[in-house]
């Protein structure tokens, strides 16, 4: 008998009942673990919920529960602060903190760079982005920590993990409205005492208008120089935290001990020019094939900018990573005056102090075309690049020489890549430390080591900085505090080492599509012009200053990145165009500016900052724009030529539009006409045309009468590139000694047939018409006819 679903088996086979609350036997018993387990449900849950609520409401009743270490005077990620080692350290803030508001922040708009003598304030200017908490109701709090040992530490600092002691701090948050305030921000003018183990920097009382808050920093040891601060922002009536701020005081203690620390800075200055967003017309792209970019005076600001903010520090020597395809548009999109200025800071006249950097055309991954059978693309952007340059009246470092050019790439490299651009000149190339193996030599900075390109040469190498590259778009929402944090970043490396016998190196090149115009640059141009321990340098006075590791005995780094890249690039539509501006190249040999013209267009589309739909668009306008000078070609093929004998010349008359003159090769053929060559075909080579009308004649011979089509294709000297094609007709009137011959052999023929067939008519009629019974003329049989009397 079937069950009802309300049924089922126990383990032993016994039939049992499902209830909502248990499992009920066939024999009415309940499970006794299900009864308990109810139980205890009814009495964990409200204390579990009892629990929790302690937990949630207890905090606000006991201060000490929850302050976090940040106001307790230690680093983030850390409950308790190191214990310092004298009595600068005290106590935690007496202010409780129960919770943070992220959306709140404190924005850096000014800081002191450097520290480098008594009676030195250390100024701070803040803004404060606390949406929903009145300024009346903010306060400040303040903590500086013990002198920092590597970069590392630093970097650890930076993003709040606990590092060093603490020294001095606030005990109390110091009101806003309290601080003197100027253009929208408060200032805070911090009094820096510091000893050198026998007395302090500061003589006399010392005075703060911050409660009478000063940043001790102790006794200063040797190697010491970057100090932490902490800044937060906190609700005077809850004691949140709102945000903090991470800076530090670089204090430098005179004179420095050795030689500063040599530093080249790559300021990116180039936008990415993409398709425009309406597809150019025929007409467009064969007046300026260029018109299938986006340059517009808009695209181009943020360049034009940056410009104006390295003129803006005219004393500082900085290498300029100018993209060519940038320069060479400012002028027309309306920068004119940028571009003049970037002449005068960099050009010929400008004395050395700042270095251009010979570059391809657009940014591209070199590997990644070395990698795609793409090598002579390379070499293609280099000479784009070369040119552009020097059409605006930049000098061009790289020459044929050895040593003259310096590649800079953010970009992993590989051996291959390495052989085509020393062979494409280069001597110098700055690369990412991943792209290399690191020598636990302990230091950050840098030295030249050698890198083999080739069997027969090799560069001078040298490794970005990673830190410093991170640190160009670590808060992009502060960048006054992120060009502070790179020059502390750059002191502490000088800290590393300040004893060496030699100059050491650093390079920062900012990651790939920063763009550096505004208060970052500014700030950090202003920092290095008055640093006391680092000199910004170009990148060739980089190379030249810095012994190599050769040269020191050192151990090298060696490339370790030996795999092939690809990416995004549409590698056969790029090898098409490519094959097509060749042989266009052969075909127009006078027609210079404009294959330099589309060899900048298809350039453009390799560069590594578009993505994959805008490459392919733009190779698509430059195989467009070949078509459209190609338009001005036209094969004349509504003429009426006509033949009168059987050999003759006809005319073929080629149409041509264009500018500059055009050789190719052409090729004739028809089914029934035969060319001088005695042939169906033929290819007539070095054709040139140069006017608006162009007639080539050709020889031909017509073996029969009538209408025939002769083919017209020209194309490039090369053959892989059809100029212009086109149809023309051709009559014959003409009568041919052959078709004469055959025709009388055929009349003749017909008249044989004719005339026997006629005789034979007649004889076959003459005899039907015979009587058959009429024998007179029949003699008999033996006996010979006799003449009838």
């Amino acid at each position: 008998m079937p069950r009802s679903p309300e049924h089922s088996l126990d383990a032993q086979g016994s039939e049992r009942e499902v209830t909502g609350i248990g499992v009920r036997s066939r024999n009415g018993t309940t499970a006794g673990m299900s009864r308990r387990r109810g139980r205890l449900a009814i009495v964990v849950l409200p204390l579990a919920l009892a629990t929790l609520l302690t937990a949630i409401v207890l905090p606000g009743f006991i201060p000490t529960l929850a302050v976090p270490a940040a106001a307790a005077g230690g680093m983030p990620g850390s409950l308790h602060p190191a214990v310092p080692p004298s009595s600068a350290a005290t106590s935690a803030p007496d202010v409780p903190v129960s919770a943070t508001t992220a959306r709140a922040r404190l924005v850096l708009t000014h800081q002191t760079s450097w520290i480098t003598g008594p009676g030195q304030d250390f100024a701070v200017d803040l803004k404060a982005r606390a949406p929903g908490t009145s300024t009346s109701d903010l306060g400040i709090t303040i903590a500086v920590y013990s002198c920092l040992g590597t970069v590392s530490a630093l970097q650890a600092s930076l993003s709040g993990t606990d590092v060093g002691y603490l020294l001095s701090r606030t005990h109390h948050p110091l009101p806003w409205t309290s601080l003197p305030a100027a253009g929208g921000a408060v200032e805070l003018r911090i009094p820096v005492v510091a000893g050198n183990g026998t007395s302090s920097t500061r003589s006399g009382p010392v005075e703060s208008a911050l409660g009478g808050f000063v940043a001790d920093l102790g006794t200063v040891q040797p190697g010491c120089g970057v100090y932490p601060v902490r800044i937060g922002l906190v609700s005077l009536s809850t004691g949140d935290v709102l945000g903090e701020l991470n800076t530090q005081i670089v204090y430098v203690t005179p004179p420095p001990a050795a030689d500063k620390l040599r530093f080249a800075l790559d300021i990116p200055l180039g936008t990415t020019l993409g398709p425009t967003d309406a597809e150019p017309r025929a007409a467009s792209l064969e007046a300026d094939p260029l018109a299938a970019l986006d340059a517009t005076a808009r695209a181009l600001a943020q360049p034009a900018g940056v410009i104006g903010d390295v003129a803006a520090a005219p004393a500082v020597p900085v290498t300029l990573g100018a993209v060519p395809q940038t320069v060479q548009a400012l002028g027309p999109s309306g920068h004119a005056k940028a571009l003049a200025r970037l002449v005068a800071l960099a050009g010929p006249s400008s004395g050395g102090i700042r270095q251009v950097l010979v570059s391809s055309y657009v940014p591209v991954d070199a590997a990644e075309l070395v990698s795609s059978g793409l090598a002579g693309q390379l070499a293609a952007q280099v000479q784009e690049g070369r040119r552009a340059l020097a059409t605006a009246g930049l000098s061009a470092p790289l020459a044929a020489t050895a040593g003259s050019g310096v590649w800079v790439t953010n970009d992993p490299m590989t051996a291959s890549t390495l052989a085509v651009l020393h062979s494409d000149g280069y001597t110098d190339i700055v690369l990412p430390a991943s792209d290399v193996s690191s020598p636990d030599n302990r230091k950050t900075s840098v030295q030249p080591f050698p890198l083999a390109a080739t069997r027969n040469g090799s560069f001078a190498a040298i490794t970005s900085d990673p830190g410093l590259t991170t640190l160009f778009t670590a808060d992009s929402g502060d960048p006054v505090l992120a060009a502070h944090q790179i020059l502390a970043e750059l002191a502490q490396t000088y800290f590393e080492g300040p004893n060496t016998a030699y100059p050491r190196g650093a390079v920062a090149v900012p990651p790939d599509g920063w763009r550096g115009r505004g208060p970052l640059l500014t700030t950090l141009l202003g920092g290095l012009a008055d640093s006391p321990v680092v000199t910004p340098v170009t990148m060739n006075s980089l190379f030249a200053q810095v012994p190599s590791t050769t040269t020191l005995r050192l151990p090298a780094p060696k490339l370790v990145s030996a795999t092939s890249r690809s990416g995004s690039l549409p590698v056969a539509a790029i090898r098409a165009a490519q094959s097509e501006l060749s042989a266009f190249d052969g075909a127009t040999p006078t027609a210079a500016a404009l294959h330099e013209q589309l060899g900048q267009l298809l350039a453009a589309a390799e560069s590594e900052n578009l993505p994959a739909r805008d490459q392919a668009a733009l190779v698509r306008q430059d195989r467009r724009a070949v078509a459209a000078q190609l338009d001005g070609l036209v094969v004349a093929g509504g003429q009426a030529i006509t033949l009168t004998a059987q050999n003759g010349r006809i005319p073929i008359t080629i149409l041509s539009s264009m500018k500059y003159p055009v050789t190719g090769t052409l090729m004739l053929s028809s089914a029934t006409l035969l060319f001088s060559d005695h042939t169906t075909e033929i290819s007539v080579p070095s054709v040139t045309l140069t006017s608006s009308n162009n007639v080539i004649y050709e020889n031909v011979r017509a073996r029969v009468s009538g209408e025939f089509r002769v083919n017209v294709t020209m194309t490039s000297p090369t053959g892989n590139l059809v100029l212009t094609s086109g149809t023309i007709k051709v009559a014959s009137t003409a009568i041919s000694s052959v078709g004469i011959v055959l025709s009388l052999g055929a009349i003749a023929v017909l008249l044989g047939w004719w005339v026997r067939t006629g005789t034979r008519n007649r004889r076959a009629r003459r005899q039907a018409a015979r009587p058959a019974h009429d024998t007179s003329d029949r003699a008999p049989i033996g006996v010979l006819p006799t003449e009838r009397r």
